[in-house]
């Protein structure tokens, strides 16, 4: 019901009205915005390389520190990509940079997006396999092909996670409940409809935008986000990990996986 432009978003919320009124078109186009949040270069040319065959009515959007901005204009360019970068301090993981790029791929006319990051989970032994395996089921061209059809096919899906990473909210609170529940009041969101709702772990998936605008509707600023310290449990980004679906679902959205499958009565896949 909130349409009016503001300081804030400005034209953001009008924009995606507009954006959903030509759902149709742009799926049709198969138009596809892709934000990457890179801190690890090495990691941004194995997400390049995965993406190099899927060029067709796609546009990156990177978010990524000053001084490495040159360096990945110069991978983009070298691979022929359309882009958009936007230069911003290590601050807030994967999560305040992707908030800040939301309104910009709105702005500019995009209804699906797919999220990704220079994961390198150093204090897991099983970092590199967990990207890997994150990459192998979001980057392939025949996935992107998947998610529109997905989407085309189900109007009710917002989000799309890979198989083996969407997962029970209840089971895997960590140190991070009080929190979410905190986030959830500001939008009025009851304790019984969280516990119900699965989350993506990982935080890399396929979305609708209108299915995510309850993340901007949350009004976080720079201050809320933690200063980065190795921190690998509890912070407001891994709060924001586990709210992402919990917004969608507010906005008569639900989770999906790749295969389809859903396992209990509100139409969730979890698996642990």
């Amino acid at each position: 019901a909130y349409l009016e432009p503001d300081r804030k978003y400005g034209y953001a919320y009008l924009d995606a009205t507009r954006s959903a009124l030509t759902f149709v078109d742009d799926l049709e186009k198969r138009k596809l915005a892709i934000s990457i949040h890179v801190f690890y270069l090495d990691i941004f040319e194995d997400i390049v390389t995965r993406l190099s065959c899927s060029k067709e009515n796609i546009k990156v959007f990177v978010t990524t520190t000053l001084d490495q901005k040159e360096s990945v204009q110069e991978i983009l360019q070298q691979n022929s990509f359309d882009f958009t970068i936007v230069p911003l301090p290590n601050h807030g993981r994967d999560v305040l940079p992707f908030i800040k790029i939301l309104p910009i791929v709105i702005k500019e006319g995009f209804n699906f997006i797919l999220k990704v990051h220079t994961k390198k989970s150093k204090h897991r032994r099983d970092g590199d396999l967990w990207r890997n395996d994150l990459y192998d089921k979001l980057l392939a061209h025949d996935r992107i092909e998947a998610a529109f059809d997905i989407f085309g096919s189900d109007f009710s899906v917002g989000i799309i996670g890979p198989e083996g990473h969407i997962v029970n909210m209840e089971t895997y609170w960590g140190s991070n409940e009080a929190n979410v529940l905190h986030l959830a009041e500001r939008l009025n969101i009851e304790r019984d409809l969280i516990l119900d709702v699965p989350f993506i772990a990982g935080t890399m998936f396929y979305a609708r935008v209108e299915a995510l605008m309850p993340i901007l509707e949350l009004g976080l600023v720079e201050s809320e986000f933690e200063i980065e310290e190795g921190q690998t449990d509890g912070t407001l980004a891994h709060v924001v990990e586990r709210f992402i679906s919990i917004g969608a679902l507010q906005n008569g959205f639900k989770v999906s996986s790749f295969s389809g499958e859903y396992e209990n009565e509100d139409n969730y896949m979890y698996v642990k």
